[in-house]
Formats: structure tokens, C-alpha cells, sequence
């Protein structure tokens, strides 16, 4: 976090709690956002149905309660699933009120049960997200809302770097994640690295969206934080809340090689669901 070298772990260790220490008002303000009653009431939730509105417009109906909205207005109480593309109310998927930034790509109750995730991760997604804002918020940053869609890792790093090419900074971390530049990468990483390669590289633009978008949760996005780190030269310091634990958690991905300049700071959610989504801290303006 601060780049200081140590020869004992101990003394590293110790310097660690001292981050702790000092990141306290930081973890105060992320835990205003959930309290552990919240918690228990948000992981109790169970599907509540939503009286149907009269069929005034075309309107959409949820999937688990049946209830119908009319689509002009189906954005402010629910949302498309990321999966099946059925609408569900959020208090169905056990978001209490709208979210004021949705998470990406939400999934419905149904395709979470399916894909082998707990039933409130979009809940918990929004709740994260929110802890990790306050923190950074207190910690003097200002988060930038990244697209959401594959690119909002590269595009956040793009932002960072005041303007890199991002389809270029994605054939150098492929590059990279193929030729085992990346520590505990694997040979299937390695394997389907080299193929997304040849799409970077000789594809247009249209399919290069499309393949980014199937890869997004998968093995070789996994190891992109770590090849950007090794490309721009720089740390990433990655933070997310823990809706569950009411604790903001940070990881310092370190992959470059004589880093120089100030850390990519990021904000991580939507992993709660598989579909991990990044924005950027920036410093706050003075003045």
C-alpha cells in the first residue's frame, strides 16, 4: 500500500495492523451503510409478491411474484436479468429499495439458484458496492461509474492512466496472461489467452465486444488485474465490501516490475453473482 520494504515479516506484519489502524474511521464509514440487523433482515427476505398494476401501457411482469409494471417504469422498482432477460422486482430479489446504482448485469432469483449462488447476491452486491463507495469516499476519492459491460476493468485503467488505448492495454495483459507472465497462471488461462489474442488482434471492433463480453467471468479476467498491473507498471488496489461481515476488505494486485507512480485504485462488485465489475477511485478535487 505504501511501498515501504521490509527484510522481517514480523516488522511487515506489524506494519500491516498500523494500515489497520489508521484505515479505522474509513471502515466506520463503510459499516454505517449495513448494520448486522440489516443483514439478517436482507438474508431473510423472502420473495414478497407486488400488487399488479392495471395494463394502462404495455407492461412487463416480474418472474417470481407475476406482478406487472408498466414498462416505461419498469426500471425504478425491478430489473432485467442478466441471464434469462425475464424482469424481476427488486424487492423480489431482496433489495429492499432501487438501488441508486444498480449493480451490473443482475441476475434474477431463479438463474442465482441455478448457477449455484445464494439467492440474495444482487442484494448483497448493492449493499457492497455502497460500503466500498463510503469507504473510498472517506478515504478523500470520488468513484467513476465505469460502463457495464466487459470492458469496465480496461476502460477504468484507460481513465487512470489519462487516456491509454484500451483495446491496446488488453492485447499486452493477453499477451502477457499467454506467455505465463503472470504468477500462478495456468495453462488452460495461457491456452485461451493466445485465442482471445488473435480475436484482439485480428477481429473488428463488433466481435472483439462480443468475445469480451463471453469471457467476462472467466479464467483469463481473472488474471487480468494482475497482467495490467505488469503492463502500466503500476499496483492496483482493489477494495469491496463484504455485506455479510458489514467489513470492507482491500487487495493490492502487484505484478509490476519497477512500479512508478500511484496505485490504480478500484472499487469491485457484482462478484456476489459472477459477473465481478470494476470502477475507478479518483482523487477528490480541491477547491
Amino acid at each position: 500500500m505504501c511501498n515501504k520494504g521490509f527484510q522481517d515479516r514480523h516488522k511487515l506484519q506489524a506494519h500491516h495492523r498500523q494500515h489497520g489502524r489508521e484505515e479505522g474511521p474509513a471502515q466506520q464509514a463503510a459499516a454505517k451503510v449495513v448494520g448486522s440487523a440489516a443483514v439478517e433482515l436482507m438474508l431473510a427476505l423472502a420473495p414478497t409478491a407486488t400488487p399488479s398494476e392495471p395494463p394502462m401501457r404495455t407492461t412487463v411482469a416480474c418472474g417470481t411474484c407475476g406482478g406487472r409494471v408498466p414498462r416505461d417504469d419498469a426500471d425504478a422498482v425491478a430489473f432485467e436479468c442478466g441471464g434469462c432477460g425475464k424482469w424481476q422486482h427488486w424487492t423480489c430479489g431482496g433489495v429492499p429499495k432501487p438501488p441508486t446504482e444498480p449493480p451490473t448485469q443482475p441476475l434474477c432469483t431463479a438463474c442465482l439458484v441455478a448457477a449455484g449462488y445464494h439467492r440474495t447476491g444482487v442484494a448483497e452486491a448493492v449493499v457492497g458496492r455502497a460500503m466500498a463507495a463510503a469507504y473510498a469516499k472517506q478515504q478523500g476519492g470520488d468513484v467513476w461509474r465505469a460502463d457495464p459491460d466487459g470492458w469496465c476493468l480496461l476502460a477504468c485503467v484507460e481513465r487512470a492512466l489519462g487516456g491509454a488505448d484500451r483495446t491496446l492495454l488488453l492485447q499486452q495483459a493477453l499477451h502477457v496472461i499467454s506467455e505465463g507472465g503472470v504468477l500462478g497462471a495456468q495453462a488452460e488461462q495461457q491456452a485461451a489467452a493466445n485465442e482471445m489474442l488473435l480475436v484482439a488482434t485480428q477481429s473488428s471492433q463488433r466481435q472483439l465486444n462480443q468475445k469480451v463480453a463471453k469471457l467476462w467471468d472467466s479464467d483469463v479476467w481473472d488474471a487480468m488485474p494482475a497482467a495490467l498491473s505488469r503492463v502500466v507498471g503500476r499496483s492496483l488496489h482493489v477494495v469491496s465490501g463484504n455485506a455479510r461481515s458489514g467489513q470492507v476488505s482491500l487487495t493490492v494486485v502487484d505484478e509490476a516490475v519497477g512500479a512508478a507512480g500511484a496505485p490504480v485504485r478500484l472499487i469491485r462488485s457484482g462478484h456476489e453473482y459472477g459477473c465481478a465489475h470494476y470502477d475507478l477511485v479518483e482523487a477528490q478535487l480541491l477547491g
